[in-house]
């Protein structure tokens, strides 16, 4: 044998093992190049130029020699398979002198036509991980999503050590033998009779869901491929076929700009539908973006229509985006927000947030206590009474805020609110603008933390139903007593005494004063309404 396919020059050995004591064993032949099971391997590859460089199978004859669209098929085959798993590949020359450990060539003998084929990793044999391309015209003109560019990665599928789905003694089940799930089928859509793979509208441009778990299970994974921080989105009205594996990093999915309702779901094994529809000889579909085994991707953002987006147990964000939205967030701790249109939204456990923007938007599910949640509101909002919402807070444009029976958290924004926390131990935060706060039943909290947000005369804050007897407090302790020290020093209570010195807090006539300077005026007021008496202990200084 004049021509080596370089395998003693570059790995150690080809491993075998049982594939019938292993999960995907219906894709596994049983053969990988280099080590143990899921340990990586360095690989080299070339493009046969000429027939003189065989030295086996000349009946083959290899002619022409690949052109540019072959090369670059072959290129992102190897590129979407060395992705996911641990395989580096190098390409090196073809010659009599030696030659890649994979080797993509054309044949012209009509035995081939149409067909391509493969050599899995053996030992010792020439032939092994070579990649013969049949002479029928469609191979010349391979291309992400058609036949022939799918038949590129399933080829080279084999030179790794995959099989056919339906091949062997051993069977999964049979939903899976379809290209849905693995480039290695040879059916369209489960129970394609044909068994010829042929007859889809568009093709597989990745490894798929059970491929990718089939070769990471030899190879190990590539957790350096999308490390980062990656969002995945692809141009409007075109058709999406692939799974998306990922090294990590927080990660979105974005459709964006697509030009139809999407259904998004983030948890791994799982199918989304997005993009333009195809026929599958069955149907016309578009559920086909798979998110790899393994793989967490955090984030999702609908188009502008009506959309469904799912998360998984990671911190999720849902964006909706226009459109009337389904967000369910599972476990994890979600943000959730629907955008413009009546939404529908469902965080599941963990603490989680929900935007509403709308008095038809809608939160559902949150009837058990399953985490500390939060409503920001940019409309007038209630918890409502029979479910487990805590905490609420208005953004802008939004003026009132009511609490439920729960021990709330109301917080307002820069306008004049109206806080109700309702029954429950809650604690009311106005901030800016002049707020009247309602702590209604329960020893609730009266939270000031910002001088600037508390004002004087008309724009004083109001708090409508201070109660000592059910444990109400005033709560001033982030405020800074003495302006002109650098420390942050705390408010002294003196009764109905006048001021003396910065850091004091005075009640007279159904207000609280409040000096931060040393003279003999107050900085800021609080009006306690039906309010005659106040003791240090209605106080957290």
């Amino acid at each position: 044998m004049a021509a080596r396919d370089g395998v003693h020059a570059s790995i150690s050995n080809v491993s075998s093992f049982s594939e019938g004591e292993l999960g995907y064993n219906w894709l596994l032949f049983g053969r990988k190049w280099g080590g143990p099971l899921g340990t990586g391997v360095s690989l080299t590859y070339s493009f046969v130029t000429s027939a003189d460089a065989i030295s086996y199978g000349n009946q083959f004859v290899t002619k022409p020699a690949f052109n540019s669209a072959q090369k670059t098929a072959a290129t992102m085959a190897l590129n979407a398979w060395s992705s996911v798993a641990d395989i580096k590949f190098t390409q090196v020359a073809d010659s009599k002198a030696g030659a890649g450990d994979i080797r993509w060539l054309n044949s012209n003998s009509a035995d081939h036509n149409p067909t391509a084929f493969a050599y899995f990793p053996y030992s010792g044999g020439a032939e092994e991980g070579d990649i013969w391309i049949g002479p029928n015209p469609v191979y010349k003109s391979p291309a992400a999503g058609n036949y022939a560019g799918q038949t590129y990665m399933h080829e080279l599928g084999h030179a790794l050590g995959l099989k056919h789905p339906h091949d062997g003694a051993y069977w999964g089940s049979k939903l899976h033998d379809q290209l849905k799930y693995s480039v290695m089928s040879y059916r369209d859509h489960a129970g394609d009779s044909a068994e010829d793979g042929v007859g889809s509208g568009f093709f597989p441009t990745t490894p798929m869901l059970d491929d990718i778990a089939a070769i990471q299970l030899m190879y190990g994974k590539n957790m350096s491929f999308n490390s980062g921080n990656t969002t995945y989105s692809w141009a409007k009205d075109v058709s999406i076929y692939q799974t998306i594996w990922d090294g990590g990093g927080v990660d979105t999915i974005d459709a964006g700009n697509q030009s139809g309702s999407v259904s998004i779901n983030l948890n791994a094994g799982q199918f989304s539908s997005i993009g333009k529809t195809f026929w599958n000889e069955k149907a016309y579909v578009n559920d086909c973006l798979a998110i790899a085994y393994g793989c967490v991707i955090e984030n999702a953002r609908g188009s502008v229509f009506d959309d469904n987006l799912t998360g998984n147990s990671a911190a999720n964000l849902l964006s909706g985006n226009a459109g009337n939205d389904l967000l369910v967030g599972n476990n994890g701790n979600d943000t959730l927000n629907g955008g413009v249109g009546s939404d529908s939204m469902n965080g599941g456990a963990g603490n989680d947030s929900y935007y509403v923007d709308s008095s038809s938007d809608m939160i559902i599910g949150e009837t058990s206590v399953t985490g500390i949640d939060t409503v920001l509101s940019a409309i007038s909002y209630t918890l409502g009474s029979s479910s487990n919402l805590e905490n609420l807070t208005l953004l802008t444009g939004a003026i009132s805020g009511i609490g439920n029976g729960l021990s709330n958290i109301i917080t307002g924004n820069a306008g004049n609110n109206t806080l109700n926390g309702g029954a429950g131990n809650d604690v009311l935060i106005g901030g800016a603008g002049k707020d009247v706060l309602t702590g209604s039943a329960g020893a609730d909290r009266f939270d000031f933390n910002a001088l600037s947000e508390i004002l004087s005369g008309s724009s004083r804050d109001v708090i409508s139903d201070f109660k000592s007897v059910e444990g109400d407090k005033i709560d001033l302790s982030t405020l800074d007593a003495n302006t002109a020290t650098v420390v942050n020093e705390a408010f002294s209570f003196i009764g109905t005494n006048a001021f003396t010195h910065a850091g004091q807090i005075r009640f007279a006539n159904g207000i609280l004063y409040g000096n931060t300077d040393a003279d003999s005026s107050a900085e800021f007021e609080i009006q306690l309404t039906g309010v005659g008496s106040l003791t240090s202990s209605s106080f957290l200084l």
